[in-house]
Parts: C-alpha cells; sequence; structure tokens
C-alpha cells in the first residue's frame, strides 16, 4: 500500500524537472561519478609488487629491477616489503669458483612524490641482512615433495655460511651481517600516458659492507606498460637498461658494464578485493667468462603472489620466487610479504 504514494511522489518530482543550475549541478555530479568511477575501476587493478634482484653478486653491479606504474592517486604513496631469500651456488670450475650458501633479508621502503599530473619522484631504500639460516632442512623436503635436487645443498653442510669468489690461490671472502643498509635509489617518473611509464633512476652507494654494497653510483633507465587486457586481468611488461661502472676487486675484468632486463606478468582478479599475480623477470650477464655459471648467465625468476587490497585503498600481498634456470643468479626461493597504499 505505501509503495504507489511513493511512485507517485517520485512521479511528480520528475514531471517538474530541475531548474538550469540544477541540471549543470547534476551533470557536474555526473561528470566527476564517472570520473571517479573510472579511477576506481583503474585503481583495482594496480601494479603487481616491486621486483629487485636479491643475489648480492648481482645488485651490487645492476640498478635494474621490475617496477609497476608508480605515480601516486594523490600527492604520495608508499610501499614497504620484506624479502627473505634462501642461496645455494656452488661452482668449482677452473681458474675460478664462487659459492653463495646463505640466507639473505632485504626490508625495503619506497615512496613516490607527484609533482605534477605526468611527474613524479621515487625513493627506494631500506636494510638488509646475511645469515647461515635455518631453512635448509625445511627446503630439502620441500624439494624432495617437487622431486628437484639440489646437488650443491647435498655437498654442503647444513645452515653453515658461505659467500667467497676464488680465483687460482687467491680467494674473496665475505662474512654474514646482522643489519646494514641497502644503496639508496632515488628517480624520477615520467607518465607518458596513462598506462606508460619511463622511470629513470640513479641508485647512490649508502651501504658500506663488502659483498653487499655496489661502492659505486649505478643508472638506470625503465619502461613500464601496464594495461587491463578484461574486466578481472592487467598485464604489465617492463623493458630495463642500466650501467654500472667497474669497481676494485678481483671480479673488476669480469665486469660488465652495460645491462638490460624485461619482465613480463599479470595480475588476476579472483573477487573485489583478492588478486593473483605472476611477474617473470629477466636480466642479462652480470660478469662474463669469469666460466661460472650464476655469474655469467642471465638471471630469470619468476615471482608468484596472492594480493588483498581494502576498500581504503591499503593493499597486502604474500609471494614466492623461484630460480627457473639454475645456472643463472637467480636465487632457489624468495619468501615475500608487502604492503603498500596510495597508488
Amino acid at each position: 500500500m505505501l509503495l504507489f504514494p511513493v511512485l507517485l511522489v517520485a512521479a511528480l518530482l520528475g514531471a517538474a524537472g530541475p531548474d538550469a543550475p540544477a541540471a549543470a549541478s547534476e551533470a557536474a555530479a555526473s561528470e566527476a561519478s564517472s570520473a571517479e568511477t573510472a579511477a576506481r575501476a583503474w585503481s583495482d587493478f594496480p601494479g603487481l609488487p616491486i621486483y629487485a634482484p636479491m643475489n648480492p653478486f648481482e645488485y651490487t653491479r645492476s640498478a635494474l629491477f621490475s617496477p609497476p606504474l608508480l605515480r601516486p592517486a594523490g600527492t604520495w604513496a608508499f610501499s614497504l616489503q620484506l624479502d627473505y631469500a634462501s642461496a645455494i651456488e656452488l661452482y668449482d670450475n677452473k681458474p675460478n669458483s664462487v659459492l653463495l650458501d646463505a640466507e639473505l633479508g632485504h626490508l625495503t621502503f619506497t615512496a613516490t612524490f607527484r609533482l605534477s599530473r605526468n611527474v613524479f619522484l621515487l625513493v627506494n631504500g631500506g636494510v638488509q641482512g646475511a645469515y647461515r639460516g635455518f631453512l635448509d632442512a625445511p627446503l630439502d623436503v620441500y624439494h624432495s615433495v617437487l622431486g628437484i635436487t639440489y646437488r650443491a645443498r647435498d655437498l654442503r653442510p647444513e645452515n653453515v655460511f658461505g659467500y667467497n669468489f676464488r680465483s687460482e690461490t687467491e680467494i674473496q671472502a665475505y662474512k654474514p651481517v646482522d643489519l646494514t643498509l641497502l644503496d639508496t635509489r632515488v628517480g624520477v617518473g615520467w607518465m607518458i600516458a596513462d598506462d606508460l611509464q619511463l622511470l629513470g633512476t640513479l641508485v647512490l652507494p649508502t651501504a658500506w659492507v663488502d659483498g653487499y654494497a655496489a661502492h659505486t653510483v649505478q643508472f638506470g633507465l625503465l619502461l613500464t606498460w601496464q594495461r587491463p587486457l578484461w574486466s578481472w586481468f592487467v598485464f604489465q611488461g617492463t623493458l630495463g637498461l642500466g650501467a654500472t661502472p667497474r669497481t676494485d676487486g678481483m671480479l673488476r675484468p669480469y665486469q660488465n658494464l652495460v645491462f638490460g632486463s624485461a619482465s613480463l606478468g599479470g595480475r588476476a582478479r579472483l573477487s573485489q578485493r583478492n588478486f593473483l599475480y605472476v611477474n617473470s623477470f629477466f636480466q642479462s650477464s652480470i660478469y662474463r667468462n669469469t666460466g661460472d655459471h650464476p655469474l655469467d648467465y642471465w638471471d630469470i625468476s619468476v615471482d608468484v603472489g596472492w594480493m588483498f587490497r581494502t576498500d581504503a585503498g591499503w593493499e597486502f600481498s604474500a609471494g614466492l620466487t623461484e630460480d627457473v634456470l639454475a645456472a643463472g643468479p637467480a636465487l632457489d626461493i624468495i619468501l615475500r610479504f608487502g604492503v603498500r597504499h596510495g597508488f
């Protein structure tokens, strides 16, 4: 009985029609609502988590990584990422050999600040540690279930730290570190279009511990394309070009100066707040002619995980990165946990 009067009043109000200012106001509100809806639709597909290599032989020589679109939705945005990796590389070649048997942790903070509609600043830094660790036994079980054999794990004692490069009778060895700074990345980003970003980066040598520090400035230029292909899936791809001057040490004669990278990935929406993502990262060799696979070959890593996004724009992620080419410098396994806001 109440429905008819309500409908009648609504019809009369509609028949009266808005005056000119009201109509203009309604049109403006509709336009703003459409813009807001479009913005929300894009924010449903924020980029993948930032991925950067964790092998110290590698990241101390190259500034390249895999960034998503990083322009803040407002004035600023930030992310905090904890990566914990298990590394096992043992190559006893002649005349050179390399050993990396350690667990590595990176806690990385990234902030971006909008300067204009198309330009933003980037600051990226954090702390790192290297340990003898505790994951060898659980990872042995994990690999046995998957039917994967790591000969280096069979040859090395359990949970014993090792990190060195040997040439003939000379050896350059590094110790574990409890907590020390990472090198700091600063950059300028330019949104060429809403789905295309060019990011120039400069890595400053703020780390000082040998074996975990670049000891020089590094340069990088990265192009990111990120676009929804369907209503439930967004594609992300990057291309990178980097350069790092030679530094002192036994590896100086083998150091490459210029590097390239690429990544291909995507993010699938399972529900309004839940996403799955995958990102494959490729980087050219950091060294040449050492005779050791993890130094002379490409890094090929695959990062997979889950992300949860709240209505307030906070996003939480958990992921796992695997080395899919045992001959390269990618680490055995990386456990990843992150939070970000404002993108």
